[in-house]
């Protein structure tokens, strides 16, 4: 009996622990995603120009390539999947990729 106890309180912390990082994951995700617009505003502001790589995504785009495009994108940007997806869309909708992002 003691040992069902031990186990259910183990995986009972275990549950908690996880769902406490997974709050924190949110919150740095939703963090990030600010530093992200902000970062972009800075570089428009600065005369920065959109990544060169952006062609190659739009020439993708173009040649009816979008899937193509968005695993480009990963590879070159280190995205996730929906991230790409995206980045990918705003290109096709000729907006700066990282206000969807």
């Amino acid at each position: 009996m003691g040992e069902i106890l031990l186990v259910i309180g183990t995986v009972g912390f275990v549950i908690a622990l996880i769902w406490s990082m997974e709050a924190r994951i949110r919150q740095m995700d939703t963090r990030l995603i600010a530093m992200q617009q902000r970062l972009e505003q800075l570089a428009e502001a600065a005369g920065i120009p959109e990544p060169e790589e952006n062609e190659e995504l739009r020439a993708l785009i173009q040649n009816g390539k979008k899937v193509a495009a968005v695993k480009r994108a990963r590879e070159l940007f280190g995205l996730s999947l929906l991230e790409a997806k995206q980045y990918i869309d705003a290109l096709e909708m000729n907006s700066k990729p990282s206000e969807k992002v």
